[in-house]
């Protein structure tokens, strides 16, 4: 049986050479959980409002104040889940209340919010983003319109 003396090498060094390669794709793994979450969450919140636009409009009794309900159910719900929005569109399709009583009909409500990203600009560069949710929600057939 042989032994090699003499032959160990000096690994010293190694650890600061695997963190300089490491780090950056860490960082940008931190930075795309960040801006897929971020996403992910204005594009739930905003399917919400939208929802909840069109639900409240949907109960109303005139078109004029399904719009002004449907805006204001939109921007609370936003509000209440903390999407911080530049820019907050509620647009309403209230074309099914003139429907007659007795026929099938439905309140289309859309909602676009502009979020901004600049929190999350330090890691990567990037734009403000507009996101857009889209709810339809059945009109009552039979109820006085």
């Amino acid at each position: 049986m042989t032994r090699m003396w003499g032959l160990r090498r000096d690994e010293s060094g190694s650890i600061s050479l695997e963190m300089a390669i490491c780090a950056p794709v860490l960082l940008g793994m931190l930075a795309l959980v960040g801006i897929f979450g971020r996403t992910a969450m204005a594009t739930s919140h905003v399917d919400g409002a939208a929802f909840s636009a069109a639900r409240a409009a949907s109960i109303e009794r005139s078109a004029s104040a399904a719009n002004s309900a449907a805006e204001a159910a939109a921007r609370d719900y936003l509000s209440q889940q903390g999407l911080s929005c530049e820019n907050v569109t509620v647009s309403v399709d209230t074309s099914g209340f003139s429907a007659p009583v007795g026929t099938s009909s439905q309140v289309r409500a859309e909602v676009s919010c502009r979020v901004p990203l600049t929190d999350l600009a330090a890691l990567v560069p990037t734009n403000d983003r507009v996101y857009t949710g889209e709810a339809v929600s059945p009109i009552d057939r039979y109820r006085g319109r």
